[in-house]
C-alpha cells in the first residue's frame, strides 16, 4: 500500500536539489521487499531505492529531484515500485510533477559613479572600489568591461573581469576602479564600468567615470582614503589591523607627520609610521593597529590628523565598538563571518562615512562617492 499517491515539486531554475520520500506500507505480517525504478524522470534519481516492510513496520524509498539544467516549465514522470506479495509480483506508480520556475536574478551595485582628479605631470589618484551584490535569487555569474569614451583606451583601467556570487544578499565582490593620467592633456574625460550578468533582469548595470586633469601647477591636496575606520571587538582582544592609503597627487614630493587623539584621553589604536614622505605615483599605507586589551565595552572615538608640507591636514575617524559577547549573544566564531544578534536590544547606531573627507568639492553633473557604515 502507498502511503503516497503523487509528487509535485516546485524548485527554481538551476537551484538546490529536493529530496522527498515515497511512504510504503502493507497489512501482512509477512516481510515485503519493494524496490523502485524511474519512468520519463531523468531529472529525479534514488536515494534510496529499495527497503522491506511489514505489518505496522512502513518504511520510506528516497528519491531525489534535481532542477539543475532545466528550463522553467513543468516537467512529469513516474516512480515504479514493484515487490512479490504472496509469490505474486506487483507494481504501483507514483506520478511526479516537477515545475521549474524561473529565478528572479538581480544586480545591485554599492555605487553609480565615480571622479578622480589629477594633474598634468602628477601623480595618479587612489583606486576607488565598486562593490558588486546578488540581489535575486540563486547564483549569480557576472562580467565587467571598462570602457572609455574620450582620451584613448589606456587611461581606465578594472582589476578583475568576471565572477560568481553564491549566496543573494551576503556575499559581496569588490571591484577595483583605477586611472592612470600620464598621458592626458588638461581636461574633463568619461568613461564607464559595466556590469552585465546573465539572466539578471536588470543587467547590464553602469558606473560612470569621470577624470578631470588639470594644468600643470595646480595645487591639489593629498588623498588620504578611507577617512574614517571601525574596529569591532570583545574586551581584552586585538582586532586586526586596518590600513590608510595617502596619494600625492602634485609632480613633487610632499612629506606628513601625524597625532592621533582620543576623546577619553586614553589610548585604543596605535599607526606607523608617523611621518613619511610621499613620492608622486607612489601611495604609501599607514597601518592602524587597535589595542582593546584594558578597554570595556562601549564605544570609543579618535581621530588621527595628518599635517603635510604645504601645511594642509588631513583627518581620519578612529572608531572601536566593544561588545560583551555574554550580554550581547555575539558568536566570535561564528561561520561565514556573520555575527550572531542575539539578544541584542541596541540603544543607538554609530555611522562613520569612510568615502567622504571634510574637503570634498562637488561639481556640476558630476558624482560624488558616498559611503555609509551604521554599527
Amino acid at each position: 500500500r502507498l502511503e503516497t499517491e503523487r509528487l509535485t515539486f516546485t524548485l527554481a531554475d538551476n537551484g538546490e536539489p529536493h529530496t522527498a520520500q515515497i511512504g510504503i506500507s502493507t497489512p501482512s505480517r509477512q516481510p515485503l521487499t519493494v524496490s523502485g525504478s524511474l519512468s520519463g524522470a531523468p531529472w529525479a534519481s534514488w536515494q534510496t531505492s529499495s527497503a522491506t516492510v511489514a505489518a505496522g513496520e512502513p518504511a520510506n524509498l528516497s528519491l531525489n529531484i534535481n532542477p539543475t539544467g532545466l528550463r522553467p516549465g513543468t516537467y512529469t514522470g513516474s516512480a515504479v515500485l514493484s515487490g512479490a506479495f504472496e509469490n505474486e509480483q506487483t507494481t504501483a506508480t507514483v506520478p511526479i510533477r516537477l515545475i521549474v520556475t524561473r529565478q528572479q536574478r538581480a544586480i545591485l551595485l554599492t555605487q553609480t559613479g565615480f571622479v578622480f582628479r589629477a594633474a598634468r605631470g602628477g601623480g595618479a589618484p587612489l583606486p576607488n572600489t565598486l562593490g558588486i551584490i546578488n540581489n535575486g535569487q540563486g547564483q549569480l555569474n557576472w562580467t565587467a568591461t571598462a570602457t572609455t569614451l574620450s582620451g584613448g583606451t589606456e587611461w581606465l583601467k578594472i582589476d578583475k573581469q568576471g565572477g560568481t556570487l553564491a549566496r543573494p544578499l551576503e556575499d559581496l565582490a569588490n571591484l577595483s576602479v583605477s586611472v592612470d593620467p600620464t598621458n592626458l592633456s588638461p581636461g574633463e574625460y568619461f568613461g564607464k564600468v559595466e556590469i552585465r550578468a546573465p539572466g539578471a533582469d536588470n543587467s547590464p548595470q553602469i558606473a560612470t567615470v569621470v577624470l578631470n586633469v588639470a594644468e600643470a601647477g595646480t595645487r591639489l591636496p593629498p588623498e588620504v582614503r578611507p577617512t574614517s575606520l571601525v574596529f569591532i571587538g570583545t574586551p581584552g582582544s586585538s582586532p586586526g589591523a586596518q590600513r590608510i592609503q595617502v596619494a600625492n597627487l602634485m609632480p613633487d614630493s610632499t612629506a606628513f607627520a601625524s597625532n592621533a587623539l582620543t576623546a577619553d584621553g586614553g589610548s585604543f589604536f596605535v599607526h606607523s609610521p608617523m611621518r613619511s614622505e610621499v613620492k608622486p605615483g607612489q601611495p604609501i599605507e599607514i597601518v592602524i593597529q587597535p589595542d582593546l586589551v584594558n578597554s570595556t565595552a562601549g564605544v570609543r572615538t579618535g581621530v588621527l590628523t595628518l599635517v603635510f608640507s604645504d601645511g594642509t591636514p588631513q583627518t581620519v575617524q578612529i572608531t572601536s565598538v566593544i561588545s560583551d559577547d555574554a550580554q550581547l549573544g555575539v558568536s566570535t566564531t561564528a561561520s561565514k563571518g556573520v555575527r550572531a544578534a542575539g539578544s541584542c536590544s541596541p540603544t543607538y547606531l554609530q555611522m562613520s562615512t569612510p568615502q567622504l573627507s571634510d574637503r570634498e568639492a562637488a561639481f556640476l553633473g558630476q558624482p560624488v562617492a558616498l559611503e555609509a557604515r551604521v554599527h
